[in-house]
């Protein structure tokens, strides 16, 4: 889904930006809610379709999406700017009232609400692709990704030039191969990550300034371990939407995968100077530092992750709410074995 997420702003009122799909041409609308916000902690990205997508928040992966989409664009991705052909209009000017009381409650997370809205949506427009799309995006974000499936391929039917879709149900195939691989069907699992893959990719070819199906294409090639493929699509996400700190995180973290631990390391400290409140960030240039024999500054970092929040000193928590690559697992991993909690 493009999910719900922020785009980092240096404003105090905070403006969440969210793609819609509204009108007949199926064309992403940009819909901005002021919303008071902590401007000093860096914000995920989902799109809503309202379209949303992550990484950037302090606690990217687990503030925007359910745990499984930790990490996406759920990545924290900052919310995405309109795409190609969108133009930026105020929530109060969407003239649907229960588009805009459903666009309204799923920003506020209030995703029953939000279902119902976007229903009473359907049954007054059943050829909506923005109702639709953000019906899956309630669906995904309520732990159903069949539905959202359904509902994505519906919009992407109704709407088939718009990119939203697209990158919208790659998050819920990627949903399907996560629920696939912990059932051990992991054939399964790789043909929803294969096509989560593919899905971006057509995101991509109708807007390749997208920068949340760049990101999420590198979260699914990451489930397919082709490291290499998503370093690539991170960097281009990052270079895309330079302000979404979770973005460069991602990179710097398969830069480590990669071998580049001195590029690894100074894309990190880049991360945690413009973002020091960014806890992941923190976390992980520790078990850079660690594996550079940097160990008071690994546990300088250390000490400001875990301040800021304790659970980066449990195993469990980083295996199971994060997206780190294995190296980068395996060297924190060893960091926390050696260094008291």
């Amino acid at each position: 889904m493009t999910p719900f997420c922020k785009t980092p702003t240096s404003q105090t009122p905070f403006v969440a930006s969210m793609n819609v799909t509204l009108g007949l041409s199926g064309l992403p609308v940009t819909i901005k809610v002021q919303r008071q916000k902590d401007t000093n902690a860096p914000q995920c990205s989902r799109h809503t379709n309202v379209q949303a997508s992550h990484p950037s928040c302090p606690d990217a992966e687990h503030s925007c999406l359910p745990g499984w989409l930790s990490g996406l664009a759920y990545a924290c991705i900052a919310l995405a700017p309109a795409s190609a052909g969108a133009y930026n209009v105020r929530l109060e000017d969407v003239e649907n009232p229960a588009l805009q009381s459903g666009v309204l409650a799923a920003t506020e997370h209030r995703w029953d609400d939000a279902e119902k809205q976007f229903r009473i949506v359907l049954d007054e427009e059943p050829d909506s692709a923005s109702a639709w799309s953000n019906l899956g995006n309630v669906h995904l974000s309520k732990g159903r990704p069949n539905e959202a499936f359904r509902d994505f391929s519906e919009a992407v039917r109704l709407a088939p030039t718009a990119p939203v879709p697209y990158l919208n149900r790659a998050l819920a195939e990627e949903q399907l191969g996560v629920d696939a691989d912990e059932h051990n069907e992991h054939q399964e699992a790789q043909m929803q990550y294969s096509e989560a893959v593919e899905d971006c990719d057509r995101a991509i070819e109708r807007d390749p300034k997208e920068f949340a199906a760049w990101f999420n294409r590198g979260n699914a090639l990451a489930r397919l371990k082709d490291y290499g493929g998503a370093l690539d699509s991170y960097r281009t996400a990052a270079d895309l939407a330079p302000g979404i700190a979770g973005y460069r995180l991602r990179e710097a973290e398969l830069l480590f995968q990669a071998d580049r631990v001195a590029d690894s390391d100074r894309l990190l400290r880049t991360v945690v100077r413009k973002n020091p409140t960014y806890a992941e960030a923190h976390a992980a240039l520790t078990a850079v530092q660690w594996q550079l024999g940097q160990a008071s500054k690994a546990e300088e970092h250390f000490a400001i992750a875990t301040a800021i929040d304790s659970r980066w000193k449990r195993v469990s928590y980083i295996q199971t709410q994060t997206r780190w690559p294995p190296k980068l697992y395996a060297a924190m991993e060893k960091f926390l074995s050696i260094v008291p909690g």
